[in-house]
C-alpha cells in the first residue's frame, strides 16, 4: 500500500528517425573532415525500446527531461555560448538518455524538427525524417531477429567485451614519505581475441556523462600536510580548481602532523577513501592517530563528506555494521582497550575485494595499553547495484584456484569469454571456453610492489568500442 510509480510518457518529442545534418568543433574536441564524412548523413533513431546512433544500438533507454537556462547550461557543459550553437531561446529542453546505468548522453530540443545531440564527445545537428522508427530497430529487441544483431552471439552475449581496471600502489614524495600513485588499464576482447592492453596514468573512469579523471594533490602548511582528491569530466572539466585546494586550518585545530590518504574503491558515482593520520599538538606533548575508511560521492570532491551506511543500504546496514563491530570487539581483550570514534562508526567503512567479489568492510580504531591500533571486520550485507554494477564470477573460485593456486582475486567478463586473475606479482588474462578456463594465460601483466585493484568496470557490445575510443584519447602506452 502507498506505492507511487513513475508515469510512463510515450509522447516524447524526440521519438522517431533523424538525420545528422552537420557537426562542429568545441573547445574540447576537434572535428576533422574525416570525422564529418563518417557521421553526416547517418541516421539516429529513438524509441522506448532502443536508441540507434549510426551503427550503435542501446537497449532499454530511460529518458529524463529538464528545462534549463540555455546560456548557463551551455557554458557549464561545453564552455560555449548559445550564439555559437545558434540557439536564440533563453530556455531549452534537455533530454538525457541513460542506458542501464552504464552510459548517458544529452539531446537539446531547439525547435520543432531540430535537435542537437552530444555523443562520443562530438556535437551534431539533427533534422527529423519521421515520427516512427524503422521496423528493423524494433524487431531487434522484440525477439524476432536476435541473430541479426552483430553485437549478439549465442545466448544474447555480445562478442565484444572490455574492462577498465584502476590500480593503486605506494610511492614516495620528494621528502621520501609514502604517497600513493595510480594507473588505469584497458583490456579489450573481440570474438575472444585479445586487443592490445593499454595503460594511462592516474584514475580514468566511466560515468553517465562520459569519462572522468581523479587527480591527487599533497597540500601542506606549517607542520602539517594531507592528501586531497579532485574529480573532473574530461569533456567539459579541467584541473583549474586544484589550485585553490588548501589546508583547512579550522579542521586541524591545534593538531600538527600528516594525513596520508588513498583511494580504496571507485565506481560511477562513489569513491572510497582510506585516511591514515598521525602527529601531535602545538600546545602539548600528546600524540594523535587515526585510521579511517569512508565512502562518499565523487561530485563532493575535493570536500570530504562521508555517507552513512544507512543512506546506502538502509537500516539493514546499521544492523550489519553494529553486529560486525560487536563481533570484532569480542575477539579483543576489552579490559585493555579503549575504542575510539564510536560516534562515527557507521561512517567508518569501505569496499574491498575478496575471492572475486566486492565486500563491505568496517574498521575499529582503539587504544590497547596506551598504543594506537585498528582492526577491520566484515559487514555482512551485499553492496547494492549503485555501488557495484556487475560482480559475478562465471567460474567457481575452486576452478580459479585449481588453475592458479597463487590467485588472490579474479574478474570474469559478463560475456563469460575472458578472466583476469590477480596474483601478488601480476595480472593473468585467460580465455574462457564453454565454462572452462584456458590452460595458459593469453597475457601476463606485471604489477608494481604492493599494487592493488581499486576499480573494475565492464563494457559490452558497442559500449566497448566507445570506451576504447575514449581511453585512447589519453596519453597511453601499450602494455607489453
Amino acid at each position: 500500500m502507498g506505492k507511487i510509480t513513475s508515469p510512463q510518457n510515450k509522447l516524447m518529442a524526440i521519438v522517431g528517425k533523424w538525420e545528422i545534418e552537420r557537426g562542429f568543433n568545441s573547445d574540447f574536441t576537434e572535428m576533422t573532415e574525416e570525422t564529418k564524412n563518417k557521421w553526416v548523413g547517418k541516421t539516429v533513431q529513438f524509441s522506448d525500446k532502443a536508441v540507434l546512433v549510426r551503427e550503435d544500438v542501446f537497449n532499454e533507454p530511460q529518458y529524463k527531461v529538464k528545462k534549463v537556462n540555455t546560456e548557463d547550461y551551455l557554458l557549464y557543459r561545453h564552455k560555449q555560448s548559445a550564439e555559437k550553437y545558434g540557439i536564440k531561446d533563453n530556455e531549452v529542453y534537455v533530454i538525457t538518455i541513460a542506458v542501464k546505468e552504464l552510459y548517458s548522453f544529452d539531446t537539446i530540443v531547439i525547435d520543432d524538427g531540430k535537435l542537437i545531440i552530444e555523443f562520443e564527445d562530438y556535437i551534431f545537428y539533427l533534422k527529423k525524417l519521421s515520427n516512427t522508427v524503422d521496423s528493423s530497430l524494433i524487431s531487434k529487441f522484440s525477439g524476432e531477429n536476435e541473430n541479426d544483431n552483430p553485437n549478439i552471439i549465442a545466448g544474447e552475449i555480445p562478442a565484444k567485451t572490455g574492462l577498465v581496471i584502476g590500480l593503486k600502489y605506494p610511492g614516495k614524495d620528494r621528502e621520501g614519505k609514502v604517497e600513493y600513485k595510480y594507473r588505469t588499464l584497458w583490456v579489450g576482447s573481440e570474438d575472444r581475441l585479445l586487443r592490445p592492453v593499454l595503460e594511462t596514468g592516474g584514475i580514468f573512469f566511466p560515468r553517465h556523462d562520459g569519462f572522468w579523471r581523479i587527480e591527487t594533490k599533497r597540500i601542506t602548511a606549517i607542520d602539517k600536510s594531507e592528501d586531497a582528491f579532485y574529480g573532473y569530466s574530461v569533456i567539459n572539466g579541467s584541473t583549474e580548481g586544484m589550485a585553490s585546494i588548501a589546508i583547512n586550518s579550522d579542521k586541524w585545530g591545534d593538531r600538527i602532523g600528516r594525513i596520508t590518504r588513498s583511494i580504496s574503491y571507485i565506481c560511477n558515482n562513489y569513491i572510497g577513501i582510506e585516511s591514515i593520520g598521525e602527529g601531535g599538538y602545538t600546545n602539548s606533548n600528546a600524540k594523535w592517530n587515526e585510521n579511517w575508511l569512508q565512502l562518499q560521492l565523487v561530485d563532493n570532491l575535493p570536500n570530504l563528506k562521508s555517507i552513512k551506511i544507512y543512506d546506502i543500504v538502509g537500516e539493514a546496514g546499521n544492523r550489519a555494521i553494529k553486529n560486525g563491530n560487536t563481533e570484532a570487539l569480542g575477539v579483543l581483550d576489552l579490559s585493555n582497550i579503549n575504542q575510539l570514534g564510536m560516534v562515527y562508526q557507521n561512517e567508518n567503512y569501505g569496499l574491498f575485494r575478496k575471492a572475486g567479489h566486492w565486500l563491505f568492510k568496517g574498521r575499529i580504531n582503539y587504544e590497547e595499553n596506551g598504543e594506537f591500533k585498528f582492526s577491520d571486520f566484515n559487514i555482512n550485507i551485499i553492496p547494492p547495484p549503485e555501488l557495484v554494477f556487475y560482480d559475478e564470477l562465471s567460474l567457481s573460485w575452486t576452478q580459479i584456484k585449481d588453475r592458479v593456486p597463487e590467485a588472490l582475486d579474479a574478474y570474469t567478463s559478463p560475456n563469460k569469454d575472458i578472466a583476469i586473475i590477480v596474483t601478488k606479482e601480476r595480472l593473468l588474462i585467460y580465455d574462457i571456453t564453454m565454462g572452462t578456463i584456458g590452460a595458459t594465460p593469453i597475457k601476463r601483466i606485471g604489477l608494481k610492489n604492493g599494487e592493488t585493484v581499486i576499480m573494475a568496470e565492464w563494457a559490452r557490445g558497442s559500449y566497448m568500442d566507445n570506451w576504447e575510443k575514449s581511453f585512447m584519447k589519453n596519453e597511453i602506452q601499450e602494455v607489453k
